[in-house]
């Protein structure tokens, strides 16, 4: 996974991304969701520009200990605020400024992990009522007991001939047992069925839910950085 910020050198260019181009018909296209995951990296900024076909020099760096390890149209672009829609850099932020950053990312995780527990519970309800109907084995048993009934009728009954018509009744027995058994392992197996089918619609809810509560939960990371970088005063003295 690339790293923010991430570039490509081609000849004397310098190709990125940044909210201007995201806001473009070809940008927005990258904010899909098979796209959106990888839009800090290299793969994404091709995408763009596909022009390029392999060719370039992939960059990248996440040390913003100084504008000098950024190209300087990166570095006017983040001072700008006009990277917001991709990542964040809080060590360009004055400590007291990164302290207030800091707080908000503590209101917005609470609020990620609200949202991400009740997910889960519900996820959790789903697949315990499923494994519960899929282990529910009261059919079998009930018709287990019913042929074991009529074996013992059967067997009572013998006994002035007991081992003739005991054979008989086991015999009885066993067919029932052998028979229930078949419909028994069907039955399981399609109960089985259905619990990956509930289970597995029941995962995805819980990861579409989790991933909303995520995209949620940096959306007000990143809007809230932006906000206090575009001011000069906010950022470091290296920064300004």
């Amino acid at each position: 996974m690339c790293q923010f910020i991430s570039w490509i050198e081609y000849e004397d260019e310098v190709l990125f991304l940044d909210d201007t181009k995201l806001s473009t018909r070809d940008g927005r296209k990258l904010l899909k969701p098979e796209f959106v995951a990888d839009l800090k990296g290299h793969g994404a900024i091709r995408h763009y520009y596909p022009e390029l076909k392999g060719r370039g020099v992939d960059r990248e760096c996440s040390d913003f200990s100084t504008p000098n390890n950024f190209p300087k149209e990166i570095v006017n672009r983040i001072n700008k605020g006009q990277m917001s829609r991709i990542g964040v850099c809080p060590k360009i932020l004055t400590p007291s400024v990164r302290k207030k950053y800091d707080k908000i990312i503590q209101v917005a995780s609470k609020k990620y992990n609200k949202l991400e527990q009740a997910a889960w519970k519900e996820y959790d309800k789903i697949r315990q009522a499923a494994w519960k109907e899929y282990y529910n084995r009261k059919e079998y048993d009930k018709i287990d007991q019913a042929a074991w009934k009529e074996y013992y009728k059967l067997e009572q009954a013998a006994s002035k001939k007991y081992y003739k018509l005991d054979q008989i009744a086991w015999k009885e027995y066993d067919k029932i047992r052998q028979a229930t058994s078949k419909e028994y392992d069907k039955i399981r197996q399609a109960t089985s069925k259905e619990y990956d089918k509930i289970q597995q619609a029941a995962w995805k809810e819980y990861y579409k839910l989790e991933q909303a509560a995520l995209k949620e939960c940096n959306k007000i990371i990143q809007v809230a950085f932006w906000k206090l970088a575009k001011v000069k005063k906010n950022r470091v003295k290296a920064w300004k």
